[in-house]
């Protein structure tokens, strides 16, 4: 067989794997859906996203999805409607070789709550996204309240530190302190199930309220937050089970590598 015998039975046979490719894809494209499978993972938190509410969404954008042709229906318009959920993360709408359109939505993940002194309350997720409150679920998440007087604006995010020093502390908003030891708060097992309430007395001097025991902690401001969590930590590990507590009104913080007790 000679050489241009042979690329012309390839071309031939090329040809034939693209067409037969490009009717696949079209008769793929010409299925009606079958159905819709809506899948949320509630990220570790309450649920706050209902399956409904994802269908109705879906309708804004379509009469009748599943009257639609596989290739008609706009995914990426989906997910912008499924979007506008202010408790959703993350979207992922796609069409499997069945015809069933699959919707993965992961909602966001509360982190704080908080209460300001303009009569407000909001969450706070783990990426300092504010969220409002949902009107049936409540999320069991350690609450902020005192001097805060930063207003709920849906649109705004606050900023991630790290570590926040004391010259930070200067210019840093009171929401944003809160944020950051919230994020260290519930990285912690142990710290999550004792910190119920942030109490902020003033823009720089913060108390904590535990789940148990009539005591306070005092934080004073934000820097070294990580330190001082980590102390309180190893403190009620160590102490609780050694000494009555109860006799004590309060714990301090604010000093280096002790935990200072103030008895009744």
């Amino acid at each position: 067989m000679s050489r241009k015998l042979k690329i012309a039975i390839w071309i031939v046979v090329i040809i034939g794997i693209i067409i037969a490719l490009k009717y696949a894809d079209y008769r793929f494209r010409k299925q009606k859906l079958k159905e819709i499978i809506i899948e949320i993972d509630i990220n570790g938190s309450e649920p706050m996203i209902e399956e409904e509410e994802i269908r109705s969404l879906i309708q804004q954008g379509h009469d009748s999805v599943q009257d639609q042709e596989v290739g008609e229906v706009d995914l990426q318009l989906l997910e912008n409607l499924i979007q506008t959920n202010p408790y959703v993360l993350s979207v992922n709408a796609f069409i499997n070789m069945d015809a069933t359109l699959e919707i993965n939505v992961k909602q966001r993940k509360p982190l704080l709550r908080i209460f300001n002194t303009r009569g407000e309350s909001y969450y706070v997720d783990c990426d300092g996204v504010l969220l409002p409150l949902h009107p049936e679920t409540s999320v069991y998440v350690p609450i902020a309240n005192g001097d805060i007087r930063g207003a709920f604006l849906p649109s705004l995010e606050y900023r991630r530190f790290d570590t926040i020093t004391e010259e930070q502390c200067r210019v840093i908003s009171v929401e944003e302190k809160l944020f950051h030891m919230a994020e260290i708060i519930a990285e912690d097992s142990l710290l999550s199930e004792l910190v119920a309430q942030i109490f902020v007395v003033n823009a720089s001097h913060f108390e904590l309220v535990p789940r148990i025991g009539n005591h306070k902690i005092i934080f004073g401001d934000a820097y070294d937050s990580e330190e001082k969590l980590m102390k309180l930590k190893y403190f009620y590990s160590e102490a609780y089970r050694k000494y009555d507590l109860g006799i004590y009104k309060a714990f301090d913080l604010r000093f280096r590598n002790q935990v200072v007790c103030i008895k009744k």
